[in-house]
């Protein structure tokens, strides 16, 4: 961003924008961010985010996840979506508040839960247990009353079964 477009109140926004990603951000173990790198990364979110804010629009999120548990008893109790989960989704819904406290028009979190067409068939796990999960992740979307996060599945993107779904992918 240049001095010029910085003073801007649309730039302001998508500077503040990205350090609420960069507080959520996660760094590796090993990084050691210098204050350079900080703003290196600060300015290549905030000019992707830039565009959006000029128009007017929700800031687009979106996360790829499996929509089940690994299979391994070692690492689970259940199969169901259970507290893990629901505090991801805390975390999430705390993260699209803080942007819609900076930019009015908010965020737009989309969820792919893509489980159904590779976790499926390369694990084999069933069509009922991925719509138990699934429907787990959802019903904590609605208690925590969160209007920008959404989950889609492919049956809900191609509008069909999860099994015309994957026929029609595969």
């Amino acid at each position: 961003l240049s001095n010029t477009i910085k003073s801007s109140p649309f730039a302001k926004i998508a500077i503040k924008t990205a350090d609420e990603i960069l507080a959520i951000r996660r760094p590796f173990k090993n990084e050691n961010f210098t204050r350079g790198d900080y703003l290196y990364l600060q300015e290549r979110i905030a000019n992707q985010a830039l565009p959006f804010i000029q128009r007017d629009e929700k800031l687009p999120f979106v996360l790829i996840g499996f929509s089940m548990k690994s299979p391994s008893p070692l690492k689970i109790l259940s199969m169901s979506a259970d507290r893990a989960e629901y505090e991801a989704l805390k975390h999430l819904n705390v993260f699209t508040q803080r942007i819609q406290n900076i930019y009015d028009v908010g965020s737009d979190f989309k969820i792919y839960a893509d489980g159904r067409i590779f976790v499926n068939k390369i694990i084999g796990s069933s069509d009922e247990r991925v719509t138990t999960y699934i429907q787990g992740l959802r019903s904590f979307l609605a208690k925590l009353k969160n209007k920008s996060i959404d989950i889609i599945a492919p049956e809900d993107f191609y509008k069909t079964t999860p099994e015309n779904a994957r026929n029609y992918l595969f």
